[in-house]
């Protein structure tokens, strides 16, 4: 999840890292549509699988 191998990666991961505050605080937080849709793919990824991690540990 989130690799970091390419340029593009990196400055997605940056730009998420920096969302929360960034985002809420300040008018001049920019992301475009690729990154965006990039990071979506990735956080559904690290979604599933915290899922199955949770679902695992009340299962057992």
């Amino acid at each position: 999840m989130f690799p970091l191998d390419n340029k593009f990666h990196r400055r997605c991961f940056r730009r998420l890292q920096r969302a929360y505050i960034e985002a809420r605080y300040s008018e001049h937080y920019e992301i475009t549509v690729e990154e965006l849709t990039y990071l979506e793919g990735e956080v559904q990824k690290l979604k599933g699988l915290v899922e199955r991690v949770c679902l695992g540990w009340v299962q057992s």
